[in-house]
């Protein structure tokens, strides 16, 4: 196997501000009551508003397609290379254990050996020996030259295929090779080395990739040598939901599903659903989602904060504050969990009686001090969802303070309004976060 390809494998496979400083600097710097400029007044505060459920189906995949006979390459490149009728990727509905159990997934195969189902019998009743034979470890290559492919590689595992490797003759354009397989509908998963250099691209619903040639710029410009396919798995799902804009909330969540019914078992899947249907306001399916989450693994800190969530919207606070507490008493909480519990706890006891100001407002300027300090993180999924959380706190602390018994009040929302504003547009500018955040903002 290849240095590119083993890196395409084990990307896939690794898958199961200066105001914001200057901020959590002024807000270690000084006391809780001392930096807003606030006394407390005995002034009545009025009660805080409080803040269903739609399926979401299986995004549809392309409808049948029939390939041309041939795929038309760039003359650099020499004669166009056929692909029909070795490669088929749209199997009919009923062929396939996996289009049997789950509608809309068509694995690909290769003259009709399907990688996860095909037997070493068939392989040699539909290709006859191989030309080599290489062992690999507890698996097996099998060599064969095939039509107008130079080399076809067919790994085994116990006897059963569980991966094809099919080279070109010549580097090829993938949007050539894209529209020869019938794939122009579908959303691909490109996948990157450690240096963010695209190494290949995924295809999720047919188990099947495209191994760029070196050299590679971006997706669009890359040129297939190797078309790989593999079984249906979690990972490419997975990662498509991370590669995908956090607005996307259909797209994404009809990705999980797919997951959860390949994987019922994984927690996953189901905790990005329930944080998902947080973020479009239906806490009754989150409440499902991350029990579910919480059932499958009970020790998750993250999917323990999720139930909380879930548990506050639905007005179940007695249970949603004994999971947060639960959470802080926790010694190895990351940044993003300490700073989400902190901000939960602030936001219950600000809106369920009896309501409590001067706590609620030390626990979410707690929030905002953890936030502040870690929005600078390498990772743009983590900083994006620090940031978002930095936004959300800064607003629950306006609020806090608009209903809570403090003079000045009126001179001190405005400034934390405007830091919010300040968050919302880095997290939009710097790292594509959701321009929706800036509605929270002005609807507060």
């Amino acid at each position: 196997m290849c240095r590119d390809q083993r890196a395409l494998h084990g990307s896939i496979a690794g898958l199961c501000g200066a105001c914001l400083w200057a901020a959590a600097w002024w807000l270690a710097a000084m006391p809780a009551w001392g930096m807003y400029g606030l006394e407390e007044s005995p002034e009545k505060s009025p009660d805080e508003p409080q803040a269903l459920l739609a399926p979401v189906e299986l995004l549809p995949v392309n409808p049948e397609f029939a390939p041309s006979a041939e795929l038309a390459g760039p003359k650099l490149f020499g004669p166009p290379v056929k692909l029909a009728p070795e490669l088929n990727t749209l199997m009919g509905p009923g062929a396939g254990q996996t289009a049997r159990a789950i509608d809309r997934i068509k694995p690909a195969n290769f003259k009709e050996l399907t990688p996860g189902e095909a037997t070493r019998d068939l392989v040699l009743e539909t290709l006859g020996e191989p030309a080599a034979v290489s062992p690999r470890g507890d698996s097996e290559a099998w060599t064969y030259t095939v039509g107008p492919f130079p080399q076809v590689r067919v790994t085994l595992h116990e006897d059963v295929v569980s991966s094809i490797v099919i080279h070109l003759a010549s580097p090829t354009a993938r949007v050539d090779v894209s529209r020869e397989l019938g794939l122009d509908d579908l959303q691909p998963v490109v996948v990157c080395d450690e240096q963010q250099q695209p190494l290949g691209e995924v295809y999720p619903e047919r188990g099947l990739m495209f191994a760029y040639a070196d050299g590679a710029a971006d997706g669009m410009e890359a040129r297939v040598e190797q078309v790989i396919l593999e079984a249906i798995t979690v990972e490419p799902f997975l990662l498509r939901v991370q590669q995908q804009p956090v607005e996307h909330y259909a797209q994404r969540l009809a990705d999980l599903r797919v997951v959860q019914r390949l994987a019922p078992e994984d927690p996953v899947a189901f905790g990005l659903a329930a944080r998902i249907e947080l973020a479009c306001g239906r806490p009754l399916t989150a409440l499902a989602a991350a029990q579910k989450a919480v059932k499958l693994r009970a020790d998750s800190v993250e999917y323990q904060l999720l139930l909380a969530d879930a548990k506050r919207q639905l007005g179940q606070t007695r249970e949603a504050l004994e999971l947060v507490r639960g959470a802080l008493r926790q010694s190895d909480l990351s940044p993003l969990q300490q700073a989400r519990a902190h901000y939960l706890l602030g936001r219950m006891l600000a809106t369920a009686p009896p309501r409590n100001y001067r706590q609620a407002m030390e626990e979410t300027v707690a929030a905002i001090k953890v936030a502040a300090g870690n929005v600078e993180g390498e990772d743009r999924a983590a900083r994006v969802e620090i940031q978002q959380l930095l936004v959300d706190a800064e607003l629950s602390l306006a609020e806090i303070l608009a209903y809570g018994p403090w003079k000045q009040k009126h001179q001190v929302i405005p400034q934390w309004l405007v830091t919010a504003e300040k968050a919302a547009n880095e997290l939009i500018e710097r790292d594509g976060g959701p321009r929706d955040v800036l509605l929270s903002v002005y609807n507060t």
